[in-house]
């Protein structure tokens, strides 16, 4: 059955962000054990260990000041948390250490610039070895020995940098143990590595929010005195007591209670804590004869009671703490200690036994040894000849032989007489509640029943777990998608959520183990069938290596063998689409079992989790004919609807489902998916209805119309954008429709378990997708996707057909033909080996692998300093013939632009209407979260619905359900809609793709800092509140462009540069700008107004009649000139305000100034002066005629002005 992939990011994207972390801002400061306090981790503290505690942002490191001196053995103590790894580096030069997240391994790597000379990444019981140990193209490998056990406890990490010289040879060590990497492999660094002589210690987490205490370099930590439990305990109905071999001073009369994490944490009833079984933790002082003793223990909370059985147990675990009196802490435990209860008396009481462990140790002769899990009293042997517990072959013990208490560390398992004859199946059995004697006379019992097996010479030893002894354990992730070219090994690490590993041990190979290697399948396949392959000949048989290492205490890492070929490859990684699948049914030696099978699917660089759905089927049987129709008022479009039993499925009336990708690559029309048609295509549940609609984007159904839906298409409870799929169709429907003479369309439906979709598809480009850099090889990659499969039969997969004559003769990148790119040479003049390649890695893609080395002008990819150009272009001529399919009659142009591949539209053929802006609303919050919205408004609609964060750029939206189909995206790209929201939207200067990319993070560039959003004629431009990065350490932080709508005369602005495009092909036709005018709290318009440094009269015309200079203007009966009348032309066709001075006539000849001035603060003016002459009229002056003032015309020249512009608010009159 086929699987969907969740819907976790999408989730992510469309929910309410909401963190609470929030880390430490002091900065630049070392404390007294010489740490780092680097801007992005919590303040540093010294704990009551003397260490350093810390908590860093993800992938933040930090570092100690101590110079180390290399001549010498030096340590560090120190503790991490578990769960992810912790990295340990020794570093030459501390300035890389910044405030950023960093990847410091390989060696290579351009982060570390070469200063990272050793690194070691740790966890529970697994190790990976980096800088030092692997070699650049590793980048990490393995441990063979070393891995730490704990590391939530102090760690003694040693190191010595030797020269190199005969034995004198640098090593690391953990706890006195020297690691070892995988394959033998030990630590080459010499002395002379570290420049200038200089090293120091790093320290950093991969995960945030894991604490660190470290103390500074060769100093101890303070440790409590250690403390041991007595072997035993008594038990009541109120009561649970130990004792210590250690006293406590001062404890009340009544005793006391300790709720110290560090203590009642560590304390497990039957395996849960004391809060669930109701108990808390208490000292107190008991009769003892005519003395009294001291006793630590368990009482019930009030108003309950403890009811002890038989197998019961009690452990206090390794760190448990004792406290005093006052709290202060006293004594601590080193190991587990352990207690049953083997039987009660009747008012309740008993005895709590000390539990003791067992490991292998060997056999030979009439001997079985096994180790004790600690050392007991053992001044001679303990025979116990009377055992019947123990079972060799389901026959009592002691009808063959007895058993030993040999040393204080050591039981056996001995033959009466002779020496043991064992056969491949005999079994040894130990159960739980079995005892024996110490010399003292101190009753021990084991933690577990235990087993040993006998096969091919030689015991497997552990617990034995009964079925229903095994406790359920779950998957919880898969990590890494590794590719080791050296061996052509895939690597993927399976997470579960227990330490299932128990005491195999570190690095164990468990792929051989039955147990393991039938459960586990890569691609449908299980390790066993996978290590069954014969990848040899006949002949020559050879196997694929497979192996499972458990590399941690909760992890496994599965290595497959490339050459068996179930792994689908990608770029030096796994390939996108592998799935692998944890069967139920894995029982761990350690006592878990995985009780659901899960499955995991590779996808964009990382592992998702996927569901198995429920399968669904239309309501209709094969023949059957269903009617089409068409609907709409304005626009019509066909439609037909198939019967589909929903109702019971969910109870929301509707469903629209074309928002997801994994619906429109399961419906087919004429040969094309619905994935590849552009938009209008429609697909909704009417779930009250029963029905499935389709609709499509063309007026009305033709004859041989066909439709295709496809096994796997996904049905949803809510919608696609909330929730993943819950259901899958299947079988595969098939439609064709038939016009009836009446003009009706009807379609004939045929239901099939198996069909050749390719059949049927039409063969035309699918697009360009990738842009990968290989840094071994020093080229990037890119493919070339075709909608149906080309390769056939012609040629073998991987082949290389870069010199292919329909390769050759019709592709070009960056306006170079093949055999252009492939004569380019280096910077030495030197033709460059392998300057291009393309190679059939798919069936339906090829792949163009682009040596950086070719330059700019020869059609490289980057630019003199090794930067990735603005555009790259792959174009496709005209009639171009594949291997399968035939010809492609039109070709097709592609760019690579802001990370994207996506058509090369030729814009300036294109016809744009205009677009207007017309306000800016105030920001408010649009969610639970506080994120601020700017809210701008446009004359006409700008998208037909929502385009959700199209800032965020076309790859990001290609990997999130939120609406878009890939037709969509293309037309956003292509068109340059995206690319106009990146660099025409300025807020306070900054355009939003310089916001963005203030979040250094590119995971989170797209939704940590602005967002955008346009629905019909509204565009939103959103600030987000706090940072949800959660790498960095500035999780809940306000970011530096959060909005605070609480400030009183904040500085907003926004502006829509020229030639700003929509979806709706529509483009404002100059700029337009919005400030925020804190007096009348609201946004109004800036315009642009001309600052005139000089001004000159040219032509002077009142009413209509021109005015020369000292010339006599004559009016008949006019009291006062008005202002309106005037056209003035001034030199260059500036409009400088200008007055009138003497404008109030008499009759008779009045003297009338006209003064212009300058608006560039200079105080600078121009004079027209004038005579008029007023005779007397009736009608009481010239009726006002509206000229329009300042018309540049008679040819005046334009140039030579200095002129400046400014911004100016723009005050609206009343009323408008």
């Amino acid at each position: 059955m086929r699987k969907a992939l969740l819907l976790v990011f999408t989730l992510l994207m469309l929910a309410s962000f909401s963190f609470g972390i929030v880390f430490a801002a002091a900065q630049n400061e070392f404390d007294e054990n010489g740490w780092f306090q680097n801007q992005n981790m919590s303040a540093l503290k010294t704990n009551e260990e003397g260490a350093s505690e810390f908590t860093l942002g993800g992938s933040v490191p930090t570092y100690n000041r101590t110079e180390i001196d290399l001549t010498k053995i030096n340590y560090l103590y120190f503790r991490t948390t578990s769960g992810d790894w912790t990295a340990f580096h020794l570093i030459d030069d501390t300035s890389i250490v910044s405030g950023n997240g960093a990847t410091w391994y390989p060696s290579n790597n351009t982060e570390g610039k070469g200063h990272v000379k050793v690194s070691a990444l740790l966890n529970d019981g697994a190790m990976q070895l980096g800088n030092g140990y692997a070699t650049p193209e590793q980048g990490i490998i393995g441990t063979d020995k070393g891995s730490p056990s704990d590391v939530d406890r102090y760690m003694k990490f040693a190191f010595y940098i030797g020269t190199g010289e005969g034995d004198d040879v640098s090593y690391l060590e953990i706890d006195g143990v020297k690691i070892v990497g995988q394959a033998g492999t030990s630590l080459s660094v010499k002395r002379s590595d570290f420049a200038n002589g200089k090293c120091y210690v790093a320290l950093q987490t991969f995960s945030p929010n894991k604490t660190i205490a470290a103390m500074g370099i060769n100093e101890d930590p303070a440790r409590l005195p250690e403390v041991a439990f007595q072997p035993t305990g008594l038990g009541a109905n109120n009561s649970a007591g130990f004792m210590l071999n250690e006293t406590i001073a001062d404890i009340p009369a009544e005793g006391y209670q300790i709720t110290a994490e560090k203590a009642i944490n560590n304390v497990t009833v039957n395996g849960k804590t004391l809060a669930d079984v109701q108990a808390g933790l208490f000292v107190m002082t008991v009769p003892f004869g005519d003395s009294t003793i001291q006793s630590i223990g368990l009482l019930p909370s009030e108003g309950t009671s403890f009811s002890w059985k038989a197998g019961d147990e009690i452990v206090f675990k390794n760190g448990f703490v004792v406290y005093g009196p006052t709290g202060t802490p006293l004594y601590q435990i080193s190991r587990d200690y352990g207690f049953s209860v083997i039987s009660v008396d009747e008012s309740g009481n008993c005895n709590f036994i000390p539990q003791v462990g067992l490991t292998w140790n060997g056999n030979s002769g009439n001997f079985v040894n096994l180790n004790l899990s600690y050392e007991v009293p053992c001044t001679a042997a303990v025979s116990d000849r009377n055992i019947t517990a123990v079972t060799v072959n389901g026959e009592p013990l002691n009808s063959v032989g007895y058993f030993n208490l040999a040393t204080p560390g050591i039981v056996q398992i001995l033959k009466n007489e002779g020496e043991w004859n064992w056969k491949d199946g005999d079994t040894i059995k130990l159960p739980k509640d079995f005892t024996f004697k110490d010399s003292n006379g101190t009753v021990y019992c084991l933690d577990a029943a235990y087993k040993a097996v006998y096969a091919k010479g030689s015991f497997s030893f552990g617990k034995d777990f009964g079925i229903n002894d095994y406790v359920p354990v779950s998957v919880d992730s898969m990590k890494l998608g590794h590719y080791d070219a050296n061996g052509n090994m895939y690597g993927m690490q399976v997470y579960f959520s227990e330490n299932v590993r128990g005491e195999l041990e570190a690095n164990s190979d468990v792929a051989g183990q039955e147990w393991f290697h039938s459960f586990v399948k890569i691609n449908g396949k299980t390790l066993a069938e996978i290590k069954a392959m014969n990848i040899g000949t006949q002949d020559a048989p050879e196997y694929p290596s497979v192996r499972a290492n458990f590399e941690g205490e909760n992890f496994i890492t599965l290595w497959i063998d490339g050459r068996a070929g179930v792994i689908e490859p990608g770029n030096n990684r796994v390939g996108d689409g592998n799935i692998v699948t944890i069967l139920a049914g894995i029982r761990f030696p350690s006592g878990y079992e995985t009780t659901e099978e899960v499955s995991f699917e590779f996808y964009n660089d990382g592992w998702k989790p996927v569901v198995v759905l429920e399968p669904i089927e239309f309501d209709v049987q094969n023949d059957a004919v269903l009617e089409g129709g068409s609907q709409g008022t304005d626009t019509k479009k066909a439609f037909i609807n198939i019967p589909i039993k929903l109702s019971g499925f969910t109870d929301i009336p509707a469903i629209e489902i074309h928002g997801s990708q994994e619906v429109l690559e399961h419906i087919m029309f004429n040969g094309q998916l619905f994935s590849q048609m552009a938009a209008g295509t429609r697909v909704i549940q009417y779930n009250s209805a029963n029905v499935l609609q389709i609709e499509i984007p063309q007026a009305a159904w033709n004859e041989g119309d066909k439709l295709v839906f496809l096994k796997g298409m996904p049905f949803f409870v809510d919608a696609p954008t909330k929730v993943g799929a819950s259901a899958e169709l299947a079988r595969y429907y098939i439609l064709e429709c038939v016009i009836d003479s009446d003009g009706t369309p009807r379609f004939t439906v045929t239901v099939t378990d198996s069909y050749e979709a390719d059949e049927d598809i039409s063969l035309d480009f699918a697009g360009v997708q990738k842009f990968l850099y290989d840094a071994d090889k020093n080229e990037y990659s890119f493919q070339l996707h075709f909608t149906k499969n080309i390769r056939g039969d012609e040629y073998a997969k991987f082949a290389d057909i870069t010199n292919e004559e329909w390769i050759k003769n019709y592709i070009t990148i960056n306006g170079k033909t093949i055999d252009e790119l492939l004569a380019a040479k280096d910077a030495d003049g030197n033709v460059i080996a392998n300057a291009v390649r393309v190679v059939f890695e798919n069936d339906k893609f090829i792949t163009f692998y682009v040596s950086k080395k070719i330059a700019e002008k020869d059609g490289g990819v980057v630019d003199a300093e090794g930067n990735i150009l603005d555009k790259i272009t792959l174009s496709i001529e005209d009639g171009i013939e594949l291997p399968r399919g035939g010809k492609i009659a039109m070709g097709s142009n592609y760019k690579y632009e802001l990370e994207f591949w996506c058509r090369d539209v030729d814009l300036s053929a294109l016809e744009f209407s205009e677009v207007k802006i017309l306000s800016v609303a105030n920001p408010v919050s649009v969610d639970d979260d506080g994120n601020i919205a700017f809210k701008i408004y446009f004359d006409k609609n700008i998208t037909e619905g929502p385009y959700l964060h199209i800032n965020a750029g076309a790859d990001w939206l290609s990997g999130v359900e939120l609406g878009y189909t890939p037709a969509t995206i293309d037309y956003l790209a292509s068109y340059g809609f995206i690319r106009d929201c990146l660099t025409k939207i300025l807020y306070n200067g900054k355009t939003i793709k310089e916001l963005m990319e203030t979040e250094a993070d590119p995971d989170f560039r797209p939704i940590n800092v602005v967002m955008v959003h346009y629905d019909k004629n509204e565009l939103q431009i959103v600030f987000r509140a706090t940072s949800i990065n959660d790498k960095d350490g500035t999780y809940g932080k306000p970011g530096a462009y959060a909005v605070n709508i609480a400030d009183p005369n904040p500085s907003w602005s926004i502006t829509f540069l020229e030639g700003f495009s929509v979806p709706s092909m529509g483009k404002t036709s100059r700029e337009y700008s919005f400030a925020y005018n804190a007096e009348t709290k609201k946004f109004e318009e800036v315009i642009k107004e001309e600052v005139i440094s000089e001004v000159e009269f040219v032509e002077v015309y009142y009413n209509g009649t021109k005015i020369d200079a000292n010339g006599t203007l004559v009016l008949n009966g006019v009291t006062e000139l008005d202002k309106n009348l005037f056209t003035i032309i001034f030199k260059n066709g500036v409009m400088p305000p200008w007055t009138i001075e003497s404008g109030i006539l008499k009759e008779g000849l009045n003297s009338v100034t006209l003064v212009a001035s300058t608006t560039d603060g200079s105080g600078k003016t121009a004079t027209f002066v004038f005579q008029v002459n007023v005779s007397a009229g009736e009608n009481g002056g010239t009726p006002n005629v509206g000229l329009i003032v300042g018309l540049s015309v008679g040819g005046v020249a334009l140039a030579g002005l200095a002129v400046a512009t400014v911004l100016v608010i723009k005050k609206k009159k009343a009323g408008k």
